[in-house]
């Protein structure tokens, strides 16, 4: 860890050297934009409370030196910024995220991918960095990634559907903290909505749900 490499030089019996798929520059890049979110965003991520108290505590333990960091560079799909597995210790860095674009984009990216890592769906991810993020490289998700957001909600009642660490309303656009209570050995607790991550918004309506 951190970052990915491949081995060049050498022979059929071995030898060479192992160099990372980041350059110089990506991993700069890279770096600053984890400090950043553990310097500044995490803070703020953990003052919503709730579940995104949660999220914050996930993400004091993803740092340059805990997360696994490969740039794909043309093996990326077009127009994608980076991809992450759920629950995982890596993330994978495309050329739209990366110098010479500017270090907004990397910031951005790497929140992103990094709330992946800790359990969040897209939902979660775009939310948190459209709330986070403005004027550091978010853009609004498009109609059809919204209306992906049905398939990995829960629908909670109140026409509400909750995500890892966030409640949504499909109808009015606007998405707040997940506020889990109650529950026993026997049931789970109850998510509602608490403080409100984003006012309601028409880019996040769909009829889809």
């Amino acid at each position: 860890m951190p970052f990915v490499t491949h081995t060049e030089g050498g022979s059929w019996s071995g030898g060479g050297t192992e160099v990372p798929n980041c350059n110089l520059n990506d991993r700069n890049a890279i770096t600053s934009a984890f400090n950043f979110m553990q310097n500044t965003i995490r803070a703020q991520v953990a003052a919503l409370g709730g579940e995104c108290a949660t999220l914050a505590n996930r993400l004091a333990g993803k740092t340059i030196a805990s997360v696994n960091v490969d740039c794909l560079g043309g093996s990326c799909r077009a127009g994608i910024f980076g991809t992450a597995p759920r629950d995982g210790d890596s993330i994978n860095m495309c050329a739209l995220a990366l110098p010479p674009n500017v270090q907004a984009d990397t910031d951005v990216t790497v929140f992103h991918e990094i709330v992946h890592s800790c359990g969040g769906g897209e939902l979660d991810s775009w939310a948190l960095e459209n709330r986070f993020y403005v004027g550091r490289g978010t853009i609004n998700p498009g109609g059809a990634t919204v209306n992906a957001f049905c398939g990995e909600t829960s629908a909670i009642g109140g026409g509400l559907r909750a995500g890892e660490f966030v409640v949504w309303n499909p109808s009015t656009g606007q998405v707040s903290v997940k506020v889990l209570s109650g529950g026993s050995w026997s049931s789970g607790p109850t998510a509602n909505a608490g403080a409100q991550v984003l006012a309601p918004n028409a880019t996040y309506i769909t009829a889809s749900c």
